[in-house]
């Protein structure tokens, strides 16, 4: 939760801090005394003095959250009180930069539903592939496939955009051989998860000759890596 400013004109009472009114918010959580007089309190009727504070991020810690500012993605990585009670962001972006400004906090949107809502709509097919591999071919804590419980939706945004990344870098790289590959983008992108991460099949054994055993070099050369849930219900990479 955002810590309220030292200079705010009305202070949350602590939990056995005396009051001669004592008034909780139903949203926040928050106490304060209502008998003492401020430009903001006596408060009126069902409402609460911290109310600038009743934002996407005002009952949770937005450290760590995923934002989005204009037409970029990130995630807050710390939060300092500026002035006039507003507070300003430290985000990077998804490959570790850091953003050269600090948005106010008020104008980022919270983008994680919006975003994994609608993942479908902005991978292609060799993405599709490669992450709906991903995920009947890894398995929980219990030994069950992820996708007994999780979908392409359930991929936290950083897991998302990884894929998203690789999976274009790879394309690039290998254009003239996955253009000889004969089963298509999708399941491209199916044997390119399997190779990279050394399964019993992939496409060396697609009988595709030269262009299987180049792409089969090409993916090992990526590198392997492990889906798995995080203590969110959301899926990373490792």
């Amino acid at each position: 939760m955002l810590p309220i400013p030292q200079d705010f004109p009305v202070q949350p009472l602590a939990d056995n801090q005396a009051a001669k009114d004592r008034v909780t918010c139903g949203s926040c959580g928050r106490s304060w005394d209502d008998a003492i007089p401020t430009s903001l309190t006596p408060a009126p009727s069902a409402r609460c003095p911290f109310e600038y504070f009743h934002t996407q991020f005002g009952v949770v810690d937005p450290v760590g959250e995923f934002v989005k500012y204009g037409d970029q993605l990130g995630e807050i990585v710390d939060v300092r009180y500026d002035s006039s009670v507003t507070y300003r962001c430290k985000v990077k972006h998804f490959n570790g930069t850091m953003w050269t400004i600090e948005p106010i906090l008020s104008d980022l949107k919270w983008i994680q539903q919006d975003v994994t809502s609608n993942y479908r709509t902005t991978m292609d097919a060799f993405l599709e592939g490669y992450l709906e591999c991903a995920l009947w071919s890894s398995t929980d804590d219990d030994g069950n496939p992820l996708d007994d419980n999780y979908g392409i939706e359930d991929l936290s945004i950083p897991a998302y955009e990884q894929a998203k990344q690789e999976c274009h870098d790879f394309q690039m790289a290998n254009e003239e051989l996955l253009e000889q590959y004969s089963r298509g983008l999708a399941y491209a992108g199916h044997d390119f998860w399997l190779t990279r991460n050394r399964h019993g099949s992939g496409f060396w054994d697609r009988g595709e000759g030269a262009v299987g055993d180049a792409l089969t070099e090409a993916s090992h050369m990526e590198g392997d890596r492990t889906l798995y849930a995080g203590d969110d219900g959301r899926l990373y990479f490792a």
